[in-house]
């Protein structure tokens, strides 16, 4: 019977924990002295007769659970200190729903103390038994439901060959055998609830299948893969790294939680997962990929092309690499390698819309203005509502001289998004360059509801009140852009001509202030003299031109 009940200890030390050693100098306890000890040191921390309840002491096997449970009920309600409160169905469907204890061995501080509120206790009991190889360890945690202070944490070690303990494995006549196969029975029915969706049931029977066999890797890889469903990606991928603790060549809980690292967002880890496994095969087409991508979303586009380059040499026509690889040349500024690489995908998918779009970017990028205007024309026969590819025309029909298209892409661009700044700035640009100098204002007007401190908008609507003749208010604004950026040598010297042009329209003894204010802005393009000859030239011949008037009163 001894040697039965060791190898059953044996087998559920799997279950929860790894084979120890005794701690040397740590005394053997019989589960009698070691339930006394434990009633004594609850009962040393309450003051007076307390209601207390246990939530769950838990083990590999329920009937143990089930053994405990009742045996330490018997010793405190031996002891009279407490009045123990029978724990009801409600309470234990607070433990149905129950996961987080599987990692640490105890039922959760919440769910124990929400078991306790429903029950009336003022104390709650929850804990643990282990068997390793060399001794069984008993753990119990007591907590004030009031506070949720833990009142404290009671450990005994029991000794292996406890008479106890060996009866009750007899009588629950419990073979390895019948243990492995319960494992087997929880996680088959947990891969039934996985292909139905249920996965928080799914969860639950692969939990109970861990908790009768802590080395089972396919249910903490079935696990991880529900947990992932639900998007818990952290609990999935503390299960991949469980499965690569017992077997760290496990490709497939690599490549998973390699997964997992990349949906967080952490894709430095991402990248050793996936290094790791192309130690085992440097050929794998898809965790080259999936390395390169990780590469390329850390902007790291050297690496990126590398391994887009790798997976490429096996599959040429591979349509995702050949477009991040076109993506990281563009980001790169290798704008002839990114147009044959966008090419190439095009000639594979001709409506790849995203790379189609690419394509006239990088002819943007080298200047080439029809090539772009064609391609970003193809993206708007696909998706007349793109609004890239319909703001990017604009602009390059307003490089290329086609201000009339340019309006209708700017407008057809607002029309999609009221407050795109960029579209209702360049409109204003192009009116401005036809002389519609009203909807140039309404236009840097608008710009400037969107981002009153748009010193461009601001600067080109002076010009487009200059050139109207609206001095004071064009140097209203000149003033604004100088006061934000004083230094603006062309807002200077465009500021000192309407001061001027302002005391000509006055010509009278007010003018005298006009121009020695034009005459102050002219000197100060001098004094930053920037290297713009023609700028200083002008600033130059401005100021003998005012030297030259002859001002007299009306």
């Amino acid at each position: 019977m001894k040697k039965a009940y060791l190898l059953l200890c044996i087998l559920l030390a799997t279950a929860c924990a790894s084979s120890g050693k005794l701690t040397s100098g740590f005394v053997f306890k019989s589960l009698d002295e070691a339930l006394e000890g434990a009633v004594a040191d609850i009962s040393s921390r309450v003051q007076g007769k307390t209601e207390i309840v246990i939530a769950e002491i838990k083990a590999p096997l329920n009937e143990v659970s089930d053994f405990l449970s009742d045996e330490l009920t018997t010793h405190l309600v031996a002891d009279g200190t407490f009045n123990v409160l029978e724990r009801r169905g409600e309470a234990l469907d607070i433990l149905n729903v129950e996961h987080q204890f599987q990692m640490s061995g105890f039922v959760s501080d919440e769910s124990a103390v929400g078991i306790g509120h429903y029950l009336g206790a003022k104390v709650v009991l929850t804990g643990s038994f282990i068997c390793f190889t060399d001794f069984n360890q008993l753990r119990l945690r007591a907590i004030d439901v009031r506070t949720s202070q833990i009142l404290t944490l009671y450990t005994a070690r029991i000794r292996p060959d406890d008479l106890i303990l060996a009866n009750v494995m007899q009588n629950l006549i419990i073979t390895p055998h019948a243990i492995r196969e319960r494992a087997i029975a929880h996680f088959n029915r947990g891969e039934d609830f996985h292909r139905e969706r249920k996965y928080d049931d799914a969860i639950r029977e692969f939990d109970n299948a861990i908790a009768i066999n802590n080395d089972f890797i396919d249910a903490y890889l079935s696990r991880g893969s529900a947990y992932a469903l639900k998007h818990e990606f952290n609990r999935a991928i503390n299960d991949y790294t469980t499965v690569l603790k017992l077997r760290p060549d496990d490709l497939k809980a690599l490549g998973n939680r390699a997964a997992m690292y990349t949906v967080i967002g952490d894709y430095d880890n991402a990248i050793v997962d996936y290094s790791t496994v192309l130690n085992f095969d440097p050929n794998s087409r898809i965790n080259l990929s999936n390395r390169a991508t990780m590469y390329y979303l850390k902007n790291d586009f050297v690496n990126a092309i590398t391994d887009f380059t790798a997976v490429l040499n096996i599959q040429l026509d591979n349509v995702h690499c050949l477009y991040t690889r076109g993506s990281s040349y563009f980001h790169q500024q290798d704008y002839d390698h990114a147009i044959i690489d966008f090419i190439a995908v095009i000639q594979i998918e001709p409506n790849n819309i995203n790379a189609i779009y690419r394509l006239g970017a990088a002819y943007y990028n080298i200047s080439n203005l029809d090539h772009a205007i064609s391609e970003w024309t193809s993206v708007l026969r696909l998706n007349p509502n793109h609004l890239d590819a319909l703001y990017n025309r604009g602009l390059a029909y307003m490089q290329s001289g086609d201000n009339n298209r340019a309006i209708a892409d700017f407008s057809a661009t607002i029309r999609l998004q009221s407050d795109h700044l960029n579209a209702f700035y360049n409109r204003g640009l192009v009116y401005n360059n036809l002389g519609d100098s009203d909807n140039a204002i309404n236009d840097f007007t608008a710009v400037l509801r969107i981002q009153s401190d748009h010193i461009n908008a601001i600067a080109n609507r002076a010009v487009a009140y200059f050139n109207k003749n609206e001095w004071e208010q064009s140097i209203s604004d000149f003033t604004a852009a100088i006061r934000i950026q004083p230094n603006l040598y062309q807002v200077l010297l465009q500021r000192g001509m309407a001061y001027f042009n302002l005391g000509m329209e006055i010509s009278n003894i007010e003018s005298i202030g006009y121009f020695a204010r034009a005459v102050a802005d002219w000197e100060a393009v001098l004094r930053i003299n920037p290297n713009d000859d023609l700028a200083k030239a002008r600033a130059s011949a401005l100021i003998e031109v005012v030297k030259t008037l002859e001002i007299s009163p009306r």
